[in-house]
């Protein structure tokens, strides 16, 4: 790791983690809207009916974990891929925003006109999302100076879980997205396991200067 990736501790590295971990467990419990790649007119106004459940879930899982996806690639980032990683953080964070803009616009009018275009639209903008988050697990093993048998292995299945699952969200095809319903789970523990990874990088870092002059320097 460079010094320019030590910006956090490993302490608030595992607090962005947890906190991103977090955000998309209570998203879940909460129970947002679940329509698949497919929807009617009135199946989209039956499944955003509970509007206070609606956008608590998308504020949960869209708009807080959106925003944590800025602080992990800040934490994540390494070594030459570095602003790569921050960049493509930054672009997914971007995508959940718009869906929790347009996720919220559903909830608030569940019957209007137009609704499944919208939600056509969504599910498009999470396939897109999902693609650069393959990116950003990619780009985050690839700057990893201590990479590991765990991490190649956690981040080479959610790379391939979530690519198909983008695909299959892209061309809205449900037959496809089924198949990669484990993008969301691997991604979560590659959340975690990437973090032990960096943190693991950032001890190792600080080794050498307490065996050459026998200071600590954090």
């Amino acid at each position: 790791m460079t010094s320019e990736s030590r910006s956090l501790t490993a302490g608030a590295r595992w607090a962005v983690a947890t906190a991103f971990v977090a955000c998309w467990v209570l998203g879940l419990v909460v129970a947002g809207p679940d329509l698949g790649t497919e929807a009617s007119l009135s199946g989209a106004g039956q499944a955003f009916s509970g509007h206070r459940r609606a956008v608590a879930s998308s504020v949960l899982v869209h708009g807080a974990a959106g925003i944590l996806l800025v602080l992990l690639g800040l934490a994540l980032g390494s070594g030459r891929t570095r602003r790569t990683t921050v960049a493509l953080a930054s672009i997914a964070a971007v995508l959940s925003i718009d869906q929790l803009a347009g996720e919220v616009a559903l909830a608030l009018d569940p019957h209007r006109a137009g609704g499944v275009a919208l939600w056509e639209m969504l599910s498009r903008v999470d396939g897109a999302k999902m693609l650069v988050l393959a990116a950003l697990v990619a780009s985050v093993w690839r700057g990893a100076v201590h990479r590991g048998h765990t991490l190649t292995v956690v981040s080479c299945l959610a790379v391939v879980s979530l690519v198909l699952s983008g695909v299959g969200c892209l061309t809205l095809s449900a037959g496809l997205t089924a198949a990669a319903a484990s993008s969301l789970p691997l991604l979560l523990v590659w959340s975690l396991t990437a973090t032990a990874a960096s943190t693991g990088e950032q001890t190792t870092d600080v080794e050498p200067h307490l065996l050459a002059d026998g200071y600590a320097r954090r």
